[in-house]
């Protein structure tokens, strides 16, 4: 399917990535995706645990435990599903279609849930 985008970079090279993509007037091709949102992993929770985007705009999942690695994948569909992420670790997905997308912590799937819903 060609509706999304999912990348899984350490935290320097999205930092990197995304400030290149912020672009000034001159944007190229292929830096318009929308940073849209950052989704935190700390202390095995979530935060924002349910978030509002837009269709085209993208999802940073950010793992900031000291120690513990996780997987986030969408419960109920193929949608996205990460690699392992490290600490220090993200993983990007952008949303192109409107509705709700549920997902979870594979590794931990019962304290580890989250919800994005596209308007």
């Amino acid at each position: 399917d060609e509706s999304t985008t999912t990348t899984s970079t350490t935290l320097e090279e999205t930092t990197t990535t995304l400030a290149g993509e912020a672009g000034g007037e001159n944007e190229s091709e292929g830096s318009a995706i929308s940073a849209g949102l950052t989704v935190t992993i700390t202390n095995m929770q979530i935060t924002p645990v349910e978030a509002y985007i837009k269709p085209g705009e993208m999802v940073m999942w950010l793992n900031k435990e000291e120690f513990r690695s996780h997987l986030i994948a969408s419960m109920y569909s193929q949608e996205f599903r990460s690699q392992l992420l490290k600490p220090g670790d993200t993983f990007n997905h952008t949303f192109e279609k409107k509705g709700t997308y549920e997902y979870w912590d594979s590794t931990a799937p019962d304290k580890i849930r989250g919800k994005i819903i596209v308007k």
